[in-house]
């Protein structure tokens, strides 16, 4: 039921076909996180109370996105890396967001506390 009302729904391609959780952890009260899994892809969003993130891992290749949003209001998404896989492109709904390019970001340490949270999850 909660699948159907979650902040992922209009941003992921293919929705319907992953298996959805919501992350409890005692070290990050507050903060949800839902999480899409399909076979060795993994795909998290972090809902804060002024901004949100996802965070995209593909667990055969190693390899992960981060994309933030500082405005909840808009639809601009900041993608944190150095590029873009066209790959990852399958995976999300790009008609309704805009993606900025950003190399450096400085993350909050409570970022920097969930991201290592769940790379050990799905390691």
């Amino acid at each position: 039921m909660r699948k159907n009302i979650s902040n992922l729904l209009p941003i992921v391609n293919n929705y319907l076909n992953y298996n959805y959780i919501v992350i409890f952890d005692p070290k990050i009260q507050g903060i949800k996180i839902e999480r899409l899994n399909y076979k060795n892809i993994y795909i998290y969003y972090i809902d804060h109370d002024t901004y949100d993130y996802v965070f995209l891992y593909n667990k055969s290749n190693k390899f992960y996105r981060f994309m933030i949003r500082k405005d909840k209001t808009n639809t601009i998404f900041t993608l944190i890396n150095d590029f873009f896989d066209t790959k990852v492109k399958d995976y999300f709904l790009f008609s309704e967001f805009e993606f900025i390019h950003k190399d450096n970001y400085d993350f909050l340490p409570i970022d920097i506390e969930i991201l290592d949270i769940l790379k050990k999850i799905d390691s």
